[in-house]
């Protein structure tokens, strides 16, 4: 059986947004890339879109286009 990896908002949140005076970004992202298996829950996700659309900073995701 396969790890799965559960990953926290704030993972999901520094891997997508750029800030060049945080470190924080490249780590995230680093992470994400290289686990094998990811988890998320509904309740990450709710807070991720949430989170994404007061910072209005995400190039990702723009949910008008849902």
């Amino acid at each position: 059986m396969k790890d799965k990896f559960f990953i926290d908002t704030n993972i999901w949140i520094y891997a997508h947004l750029e800030n060049k005076k945080d470190h924080r970004h490249n780590i995230a992202l680093n992470l994400l890339e290289t686990l094998p298996q990811l988890v998320i829950s509904t309740q990450i996700l709710s807070e991720y879109y949430s989170v994404m659309l007061k910072k209005k900073k995400s190039r990702f995701f723009d949910p008008r286009k849902y």
